[in-house]
Order: structure tokens, then sequence, then C-alpha cells
């Protein structure tokens, strides 16, 4: 079912769209290639890449909203409205926990099966101050205020109903609103859901009581069902009667059809009333003996057939809940009489009945009566006797007829719901009698009604449910229609293909004169009628009619075409059902009670005795459904003096689970709470609405020379520009009204536009960011170059330095030589000469003192070279290790060695093993290690605290963390780890945590600053050392 008359749309190519599916009803694709035109099928690829052709057609293929629409807070403001779009949304914002949606004035909630913080009082005080039309935070709290609002400003009464099927989340969502009501209405933001405060304190606050009420109800009205665990099994309206400033005045509450067979059984995953299993489990051994309980509900045979304890229920806990609430409420001194009752109807069922001679029955187990009896202060002979026979009037006499032990048991299954249901009514209206101090015009009503249902097997309980839901979406129709003629003629637009979905003549099927409700009271006071004969009638009459239909094959049931679909009712047990079987006999006996409360229950206002007793004429007995038709109208025409607020409740999925949805189950829930045909009625017209500005801003780009100043001629032009039929838009006093068909063309229209703008943009980003790229590649290269250049021209000048150097000093070298060899053979040549000469002795002791110290002069000569040479060796050692050290700076990371090009020796392996480190385990990169330093030979009493970074070979150390950063040029000193050794330092330093360099020239000591840190530098250094190690450990 699609909202609206819509035969097909506009689509691209590439155009999301929604196509129907057998899983999820609408699944998500892409347009694969444009139809030719409308009538033709439309090409599209779905997720898994599958390429399908479906009909152009609403019912087949649906346009998809933009991504940043789909997360917004009101349907309604979609560009395409039609049920998938709003599965989608209410998904999206259900899996970001955002279970409120509006729908125009409707809200959704979505039952999110978990507990989320947004109730609190700062969640109240933030609704306190929004405005009528303020949608953009969804919350039953927003619906409330605006309740609230509406009253207090224009003094009209107001009403919200709240509808949803069993475990939806309808009774929160009341407890919710009326918690906040009363918060506000009392500036008191701190009233609890069934506190346990002092009674007394709480019982002269009304507005407390109000609350308190809760528990009350939810215990003797609320049953776990298949659905839900805290299922309302009746339907209830609660009017706050507010004074004209908006204080709580009072409050009043009228139930609406308890389910009286949930009194007497249910199904295997079900329970019954919640007060049973409290009352059991809640009560002292005192109270247990008090009001006659057996030790465990399995004991009752009414309450084993279900469930007997909740997951996360505490029975006991809300016993002690119940008890202070009815004390809140008044009812603390009939406290007794009513746990009797409730008590008594569970023993009820367990009374046996055995059949005797002549169709007749009798007791099997007199002491279960006696017990029931006792509770009930009745005799129980009386009692035994009235549930084994009954009397019959015959003309003016009274005859008495024993009942076989089937019919016995019917009879003790009316006393149990006939009982359990006065008492019900009873605590309605005590709580009335309490809160309602003073009754005012203006009030705010919240209406929990059972929400739409259509099962297998459909009875008389689900008829009257049936007929309150058409009877509720008539009166949902004719508001919805009201606000939307109200929107046009505010905007001036007349008001000309507006039809509603009318279903007057489905509700008078229901409760017209002859109707089905007639036509069933009729058949109850028919001698000989019964469930056979009533389908046969109704049949009879109403084949023909357009919200009828007579079933084929099943003679005892007929089909009613709801709004929401059709139901095959089954007729068994109809009559039974809508009459009170409760026998005269058993009411007189209920009557005669030795207690005055249960007298009282069984006894009809003004009266002050039996009908037998005072001897006058018996008045004809309403039945259920003429009871019910009565109320509800009652109840519609007490709406529809009100200004009206609707909460639509959804059950995502079965399972109970959080974020899951069940995406056919959920559309089945709107397509019954009627939030559809909002959609319809509003896609009737002109369902896309856009104010001037919204529209110009968003399809300037069809014009882009146009105006865009968002006045009604920029709107004109654009639309003539698209070439949108005049018949398709029509213009309010603000706002632009267009069909579905022609705002999907138009869409599509920008859509084109913007992608051609998109490659124009994106082809110019591309050359900037293409240009910007090859730019700094050029930088990168002609960098790259220069740095390889002045390296290149380094090491060059490096050689030629060396090679300079080295000519230089074998030069002198070679000259210091050659006039030493000189001087050598002259003065020979002298000695050789005053030697033969003889008398110049002297002379030649002179010479050879003189030869000893040229001797000595070119010795201390060869010392000084030696010297000299020395001194530049080590300056041309530090030129290169200060060059390499700033190509070396220049380099981006210091990889250590990799186990593959490691040579484990047995050197390194001792020193590992001492360490006890693996040098298999290497670090992703090289540490920066900071310790203590000092040298072997100097003072352990000074340690100077530096800065080490372990590059290639050696270690170099620097005075702080800021020098290692510039480079290894402005490193301390370093140390060579040539063929060294790494030892365990602490004994011969007096240190702790100290390692023991051992190198060819000396032996240093570092100190680390923990045993994790010296055990971490250990395996370091031994992967450094083994890695420069060849095959035959030498460096």
């Amino acid at each position: 079912m699609q909202p609206g008359d819509q035969e097909s749309f506009s689509f691209n190519q590439g155009s999301e769209v929604w196509i129907k599916d057998d899983t999820t009803v609408w699944a998500a694709a892409v347009v694969d290639a444009s139809p030719a035109d409308s009538n033709s099928t439309v090409s599209v690829r779905s997720k898994s890449g599958k390429v399908i052709q479906v009909p152009n057609s609403a019912s087949a293929i649906l346009p998809k909203n933009p991504p940043d629409a789909v997360k917004g807070p009101n349907l309604i403001k979609h560009e395409f409205l039609h049920e998938a779009s709003m599965l989608e949304s209410l998904h999206a914002r259900f899996q970001e926990d955002d279970i409120y949606t509006f729908s125009g004035p409707v809200l959704i909630s979505v039952n999110p099966y978990a507990s989320l913080p947004i109730y609190g009082d700062e969640s109240i005080a933030s609704f306190r101050n929004i405005s009528q039309d303020d949608d953009t935070n969804p919350h039953v709290y927003c619906i409330a205020q605006r309740a609230y609002s509406r009253l207090v400003q224009e003094r009209q009464s107001q009403s919200i109903i709240i509808t949803g099927e069993s475990g939806a989340g309808k009774t929160e969502a009341t407890k919710y609103m009326l918690r906040y009501l009363a918060a506000v209405a009392t500036d008191d933001s701190k009233l609890t859901l069934g506190t346990s405060m002092n009674p007394l304190m709480r019982a002269t606050r009304v507005e407390q009581q109000v609350v308190d009420s809760s528990p009350i109800m939810e215990a003797f009205g609320n049953a776990k069902t298949v659905r839900n665990d805290n299922s309302s099994r009746f339907g209830k309206f609660m009017e706050l009667h507010f004074s004209p400033e908006g204080r709580i005045q009072g409050a009043k509450i009228q139930n609406y059809m308890l389910e009286q067979s949930r009194i007497i059984g249910c199904a295997a995953s079900e329970r019954l009333y919640h007060v049973f299993y409290m009352l059991v489990q809640g009560c002292n051994e005192d109270e247990k003996n008090k009001y006659q309980l057996l030790s465990e509900a399995s004991e009752y045979e009414f309450l084993k057939s279900g469930d007997l304890t909740i997951e996360g229920k505490d029975d006991q806990a809300d016993f002690t809940e119940l008890k202070a609430a009815l004390g809140t409420c008044g009812m603390s001194g009939v406290e007794g009489d009513l746990f009797s009752i409730v008590s008594a109807v569970m023993l009820l069922g367990n009374i046996v009945f055995r059949d005797g001679a002549n169709d007749s029955s009798n007791v099997a187990n007199s002491e279960v009566v006696n017990q029931v009896a006792d509770l009930l202060r009745v005799s129980s002979t009386t009692l035994g006797t009235n549930l084994t026979s009954r009397s019959v009037s015959v003309g003016r006499d009274k005859v008495v007829r024993n009942q076989t032990a089937k019919q016995a048991v019917f009879l003790r299954e009316a006393l149990a719901k006939s009982l359990y249901s006065k008492l019900f009514d009873y605590i309605v209206g005590k709580i009335n009698e309490t809160v309602n101090r003073q009754e005012s015009k203006l009030f705010v009503g919240l209406l929990d009604i059972f929400g739409f249902e259509s099962f297998k097997v459909n009875s008389f309980e689900q008829l009257s449910i049936n007929y309150t839901n058409e009877k509720l979406q008539q009166f949902f129709n004719m508001h919805m229609f009201q606000l939307e003629v109200q929107e046009y003629e505010t905007e001036g637009v007349p008001v000309t293909s507006i039809s509603i979905n009318d279903n007057t003549e489905a509700v008078r099927l229901f409760e017209g004169k002859g109707g089905l409700l007639d036509m069933l009271d009729e058949e109850c006071f028919v001698p000989q009628a019964n469930d056979k004969t009533y389908a046969e009638k109704v049949c009879q009459k109403y084949q023909k009619h357009d919200f009828f239909e007579k079933p084929r094959l099943a003679q005892k049931a007929f089909v009613v075409k709801h709004y929401a679909g059709d139901v095959q009712y089954t007729t068994d047990g109809f009559l039974e059902k809508n009459q009170d079987p409760l026998s005269e006999d058993l009411m007189e006996l209920m009557q005669s009670s030795g207690s005055n409360f249960l007298s009282a229950l069984f006894t009809e206002p003004g009266q002050a005795g039996s009908a037998s007793a005072q001897g006058g004429t018996k008045k004809k007995r309403r039945t259920v459904a003429g009871q019910f038709k009565a109320s509800l109208i009652s109840l519609t025409d007490r709406l529809a003096a009100t200004h009206t607020h609707y909460v639509r409740t959804i059950k995502p999925n079965a399972q109970k689970k959080a974020k899951d949805i069940d995406f056919p189950m959920v559309l089945r829930q709107l397509l019954c709470s009627g939030v559809l045909e909002v959609m319809r009625i509003r896609v009737a017209g002109f369902p896309v609405r856009r104010t001037f500005e919204q529209f110009t801003d968003r399809f300037w780009v069809l014009d882009p020379d146009g105006s865009r100043t968002g006045g009604i001629d920029a709107c004109r032009a654009l639309l003539a520009k698209s070439g949108i039929p005049a018949e398709s838009f029509t213009f309010g006093k603000s706002k632009v009204f267009l069909k579905d068909r022609p705002y999907s063309a138009i869409e599509a229209q920008r859509t084109i536009a913007r992608s051609r703008a998109a490659s124009l943009l994106q082809s110019a980003v591309q050359r900037v960011r293409s240009q910007a790229y090859l730019r700094g590649v050029l930088s990168s290269t002609i960098a790259a170059q220069s740095l390889a250049r002045r390296a290149a021209a380094r090491h060059s000048f490096v050689a030629m330095f060396v090679m300079q150097v080295t000519s230089s000093r074998f030069i002198r070298q070679t000259l210091a030589r050659q006039n030493v060899a000189i001087c050598v053979r002259l003065f020979m040549s002298l000695a050789h000469v005053f030697v033969r000469r003889g008398p110049h002795v002297k002379y030649c002791s002179l010479l050879s003192r003189g030869l000893d110290e040229k001797k000595a002069a070119e010795e201390a000569a060869k010392e000084a070279e030696r010297q000299a040479e020395l001194k530049e060796r080590e300056s041309v050692a530090a030129l290169e290790r200060k060059l390499s050290r700033r190509v070396e700076s220049m380099k981006l990371g210091n990889n250590l060695p990799t186990p593959a090009s490691m040579k484990l020796t047995g050197k390194v392996l001792a020193c590992a093993k001492t360490f006890g480190v693996d040098l298999a385990e290497v670090p992703s990169s090289a540490p920066r290690m900071v310790g203590n330093l000092t040298k072997q030979g100097g003072s352990f009493k000074s340690w100077n605290s530096r800065w080490f970074e372990l590059r290639g070979e050696r270690l170099y150390y620097f005075k702080n963390k800021k020098d290692a950063s510039v480079g290894v040029e402005k490193a301390k000193g370093d140390v060579p780890l040539h063929g060294a050794t790494v030892e365990n330092g602490d004994q011969d330093s007096g240190k702790k945590f100290c390692l023991k360099i051992v190198t060819s020239g000396r032996t240093y000591f570092v100190a680390a600053q923990s045993q994790d840190d010296k055990q971490s530098w250990a395996q370091t250094l031994l992967q450094c050392i083994q890695y420069h190690l060849n095959e035959s450990g030498q460096w």
C-alpha cells in the first residue's frame, strides 16, 4: 500500500531507489539505465550487484530520499512520502536510540527494549518552554507539553490517544506523560513512579496520588503475554483535571473491557494478572495464614498452566510497592478484603467436581469449598449447592436444575470472573474518589487503548477491540483531514482534491441499528439461539455489505473488512461471553456475605437488597456488548470536545531485542495505526510543501542567472525553467505546493545539473592537485640532486686534502734525509782529515763531541717530525669523522641489524648469556638511551649524565638531548665498538645497573636507570657488535 495515487516517477541513471523485497519489504538499489519513457521498465542494480528489470510503478519502485533527510525528526517533511522512506527513517533513527519520530502531528514511538537516559529531570526541564510547532525533538514529553500549553493558553481541554499492539510500549508512554504533567503542573520534577515515601506525607498531594495509582492499576490490570511482559489487559481513559492556572485539582479513570478470560487461565508462556503472583510471593507467614494461601503459585490450577516468574521482575518487591500505593490512594483499610477476594479467586480453580446420577454433580474436595467460603464469608454448604445446581425461572416459579460436572466448572469460572471484575471496578472507582477531589471543566485525557488485533482464531474479545479501533480510526481520519484542510486555508489554497478513506459504514456495521452488536444482544434473549444461528443471521443480512464477507467454508464465522485488513471472526462462545454468566443464586449468595465489602460489590447503586428480596420486577440485564458500545460512544463524544494529540507505539520485533527491526512487522503496525493514512491524506493533495526561500535555495542551480531572493516570482521562474505543468503546483501565501511526480522530475533535473557542476569542479581540483604534485616532485628532485652533489664534492675535497698532506709530508721527509746525509758525509770528511794530521788531537775530540751533539739534534728533529706527523694524522682523522657525522646526521633513520644478517660468535654469545638476553629479539628502531658515563682510571665518584645515540658501529654521547637533535658534530665523544665486549659492571664500578664496555683502547662504564634499561642496552649493543663481525669473528 502506498499513500497517494501516483503511478510512476522519473528516474535517471545513478538515482538511488527502493525496490520490492520479500524479506525487508523494500530494498535499496541504484538505477542502472534510465527508462526510455515513464511506461517502460527500469533497469536497477541491487546491492548484491544483480541487475533487475522492474516496472515503473509506485508499487514496484520508489525514489529514495537524500541521505541528509533520512534521519530527520519529522517524516512528513521528506521530499518523497511513501512507506519505504518511512521504514528507512525509523530504522536509521532507531539504530541511534532515537526512538521517537514525528509524522506530522502524530508521534511514532518504537519500543527500544532497553533503558534509555532520556526521561530524567533534565529532560523534563528541557521541554518546559518549547513552542507548539517545534518538531525538532520528538518525545512523549513534547506531546505532553503541547497538550499542557494549549490547555493553559487556550483554556481548552486536551486528549492524548496512545495506541499500539501488546508489547509496543503504550503503558510506559502513558506513565512517562503522566509523570511529566504532574511535574510541570507543580513545578516539581522530583515526582517518582511508585516511590517508597511515607504514605501519610504523599496522601496530601493529588499529583503524587495520581502517579502512585499506576502500580495498583498494573498489579490488577496487567499481565505477561507472548508479546509483552507487562501488557495492559484493559483500556483506560485517565483525565487529569486542572485549574485555570494549570494546577492539578484531581483525576478520574474510566476503564474499558477487562480481559476476563485471563482470570481463569492463560497460554503456556503467559501469566495471569500480576497480583496473583505478588500475593503468593510477597506475603509473610501470618498473612499467608490469614488469606489461606498455598505455599507456591504452582499449586493453583488457574496459575500453573503458564509461567510462574518473569525475568527481571521481583514479585515480592512489587507487592511491597503495591501495599504502599494502596495506602496512598486510601485503600489501606480494605486491604484485607481485597487480598481475601484475590485468594478466593485463585482457590476457586482448585475445586474439583464429580459427575453424579441423573446429570448431577457433587464437589470432590469440600475442604477447598470451605476455604473459599471462609474467605468470602458465606455459607460453605450454600456455596457448594449453588455451584452444582441452578435455579431457573419458569413463569412466576423457580425450578432447581442439577448441573453436570462440566456445567459446574462453568459456574465456578463465572464466579471467579465476576469476583475479580467487580473488584477491579471497585479499585478504579476508589482511586477516582481519592484523586478526583475537585472536578474541573479543563482536563488532559490520556487514552491507553488496545491496538488492532488479528489472529488465526478471533473471538468476541477481538471483535470488541477491533470495533474500538475502527471507531477511533474514524475519529482519527476526520481529525487529520481537518488539520490538512486548515493548512490549505491558512495558505489560501483551494481544497479540491483531498479525500479520506471514510470508514463510517464499517463503524455503522458494528454499532448501527440492527448492526452486529445489536443482533448479538437480540440473539442472547432468543430461545434456542446459539452461536451458529447468530453467524447465519449475520451472514444472511450483510452478505452484500461493502465491509462484510461471508466465508466459503466456515459455518460459525464471518469476515469484517477493517481499515487495517480483513479479519475472520469465529462465533464460538459469542453468546456466552456477551451475557453475564453468573447465576442468580450465586449473585444472591455474594450479596448475603458477612463481608460488607463483598456484599457492596454485588449490590447495584441504590439497591437495598436483591431483586427477589424486594419482590420487585427484575430489570433486564445489559449485555457486555451493549455496555461496551455505550461507553465507547460516550468516549468518542468526550474526545470530540477536546483538542486531540496522537501517539502510535510500534513493536520492532517479536524477540524483544534491542536495535533489531522486523520490517514487515513494523509496516503492518504502521498500517494498523493509521500513520500511513496521514501520509495518504497529505499526498492526496499537494504533498510537497516548501517555503519560497527553501525552494529557491534548493533549486537555484537550475537557473544560476535567475533571482535568489526567495520570492514567489523567483519560484515561478524556476518552475517555468524546469517545464513543470501548471496543474502540478500552486502557490500559497508563503509556500509552494507541488505534486509528487513533478517534484520528482525537478529533483532529477537538479541532480543532473549538480552532476555537471561536480564534474567541472572535480576536473579543476584534479588539475590543481596534479600541478601541485608535479611541483613537489620537481622540488624534491632538485633538493636530492643538490645533496648528492654536495656529498660528492665533500668526499672529493677530503681525498684531495689527504693526498696533498701526504705528498707534502713525503717531500719534507725526503729533503730532510738528504740534508742529514750531506752533513754526515761533510763532518766525516773533516774528521778523517783531522785524524790523519795527528797533532790536532784536541780538535778531533771537539769534532767528536760536535758529531754527538749533531746526532742528538738529528734525533730530536726526527722526534719532532714524528710528533708533527701524528698531529696531522689526528687532524685528518678528526676531519673525516666530522664529515662522516654530518653525512650520517642527514640520514632518515639508523636501523639496527636484523637477526638474518647476524653471525653469532662464541664471544658475543657468552656476553649475551651473562645478561640472559635473546639476540633474535630486535627492536623496530634504534633506541635513544640516557645514562651516566666515566672512563676506567678516573674517579667513579664523578658520574656525568649524558644522552646516548647508537649510530652504525659507534655509540655517541652528548651533553643533552638538544645537542643530540643537532647531529653528531655536537657529540662530546664516542665509544668505538670495534671488537668490543659488553660485561656486567656493577661490581667493578660499585654502581647499580652498570654496563662495562671493553674496547681495544680503553674501558667505559655506563650506568642505566633501571634493570630493564640495562637489559635492553646490553641486547642492542651486543647485536650491533655481532653485526660487524665476519664469519671468522674478525671485525
